[in-house]
């Protein structure tokens, strides 16, 4: 159920520069998510995948625009959420616009075991969460997987990447997200 259109805002950080040439194999995922409203597909035989390791707030939020944008998204979280996503779907709104994903729209879990297959994963939990999610996801990520760490702290892509053989890229959330009940995430500011 789509009202209006919704502002898609970049979360992905830094452009090509700001990394060597290892990282640059993966500078068109970036441009993908970085711009939700292009076709999921572009330049792929199918979907991309993408998970998002801590569904909370803004996790989401980012989840449920890719979503909408048609990428296929994995969350990975807690069961109450999960409980409400099955109930409502996803709904993500702004002040001018909101969007509702129905839930079988998205594969939800509770184990990292579920980012398997995933081409991208965003890391969206706290801080003080970020190495022991790295060891939890280690096992389950494809060699090639990209891993966006949209995380408060300037230090957690380093984390990740100390723990991961993956790419890591750190990505910034310019905007506050109020999770209220019944699935609905708002976004209530603006970077």
């Amino acid at each position: 159920a789509r009202e209006g259109t919704l502002a898609r805002p970049d979360v992905t950080g830094h452009g090509d520069e700001a990394f060597g040439p290892e990282r640059r194999s993966h500078s068109h995922f970036a441009r993908v998510l970085g711009a939700y409203g292009q076709d999921a597909t572009a330049g792929y035989s199918r979907a991309m995948r993408v998970g998002v390791m801590g569904a909370g707030a803004v996790g989401c939020f980012v989840g449920g625009l890719l979503a909408d944008a048609g990428f296929e998204v994995v969350l990975v979280g807690r069961p109450r959420l999960f409980d409400e996503l099955r109930a409502h779907g996803l709904t993500v709104a702004d002040e001018t616009a909101s969007t509702t994903v129905p839930a079988d729209a998205l594969s939800l879990a509770t184990s990292p075991d579920a980012l398997k297959g995933c081409d991208v994963v965003l890391v969206c939990t706290k801080s003080r969460q970020t190495e022991g999610v790295a060891r939890e996801m280690k096992p389950h990520l494809a060699p090639d997987a990209l891993v966006v760490s949209l995380q408060n702290g300037v230090r957690n892509p380093d984390r990740l990447r100390q723990a991961l053989p993956q790419d890591v890229l750190p990505g910034i959330v310019e905007f506050n997200v109020v999770w209220s009940d019944n699935a609905h995430f708002q976004r209530t500011t603006r970077g």
